[in-house]
């Protein structure tokens, strides 16, 4: 039998999420939840900080779950944000450095910065090395339900599956900007925002390939064979690396990898090191 549970807040009109799926807003009335299994929600309000909280219900219950009253959210900046609002959440950094043959400005917090550029003073990246950056990117309105990410996602479903990234670096001659979340990366295109390549070597990217159309019945995969038959044996790899210029990528699981063109998305070579890969000649 399943359980009722009013969900209520101080304000009221908090956004209500259970795993990145918005129910409705406080006070909030949900039916038929499942029941004999933590449920964590999350309350979301402009202005307010966000609150996460959980609840074990039994069938048939009627419950109540109250997240009180919603702190006021502390000062923050962003991509884009201009020196005096860095200034104001953060105080005066430790250090200042300019350098005038890229037009920009850094200003260090102890080991983490922050870069601005020189035209306008707005921020471009950062690096949140000790964790003392107030900072935040919010995703904007090009998500997806899904729980996860992959090739081709736009840079607003990433924000909102991982957050706030530790690091953000430009490359503005490659159009490219990379993302960090501790020693895992994402890399996006500046074009579209979206995303091209990532490395998971934290394993917590929630990132994740299906395969295509383009697959066999065989126990393994072999030289020539298309890259959705290596998805369907080996699952998502743990980095992506393209090299635009010999028009391939690697795909590595592990300390092993696989080798693909991209011009028709076929296995050119592999290096089984860690006796991973189901290959075969």
């Amino acid at each position: 039998m399943p359980a009722t549970l009013l969900v209520t807040s101080e304000p009221e009109k908090g956004q209500i999420f259970l795993e990145n799926q918005l129910l409705g807003k406080t006070p909030l009335t949900l039916n038929n939840l499942e029941t004999d299994k933590k449920l964590l929600f999350t309350i979301r309000l402009s202005g307010y900080q966000e609150k996460v909280q959980s609840v074990f219900l039994r069938p048939g219950e009627s419950f109540e779950m109250n997240f009180g009253s919603l702190e006021k959210e502390k000062p923050y900046f962003t991509l884009g944000s201009h020196k005096d609002q860095v200034a104001k959440s953060m105080g005066t950094p430790s250090r200042i450095t300019r350098n005038n043959y890229s037009k920009t400005q850094t200003w260090y917090y102890g080991s983490s910065r922050v870069e601005f550029s020189t035209k306008d003073y707005q921020v471009t990246q950062w690096s949140n090395l000790d964790k003392n950056l107030k900072v935040r990117i919010n995703p904007g309105p090009n998500v997806t339900q899904l729980s996860y990410f992959s090739i081709g996602s736009d840079i607003d479903d990433v924000t909102r599956l991982q957050g706030t990234p530790t690091s953000i670096t430009k490359y503005d001659a490659l159009k490219i900007q990379t993302w960090s979340y501790g020693s895992s990366r994402v890399e996006l295109s500046t074009n579209d925002d979206r995303v091209i390549v990532w490395s998971n070597l934290d394993k917590n990217l929630k990132v994740r390939i299906n395969p295509g159309p383009n697959v066999t019945q065989l126990s393994y995969f072999s030289i020539g064979s298309h890259m959705d038959d290596v998805i369907r044996l080996q699952g998502t790899p743990t980095s992506i690396t393209k090299y635009d210029a010999l028009k391939t990528q690697t795909w590595s699981y592990g300390s092993s990898r696989v080798e693909l063109s991209t011009k028709d998305d076929r296995v050119i070579e592999w290096s089984n090191l860690d006796k991973n890969l189901k290959v075969r000649l």
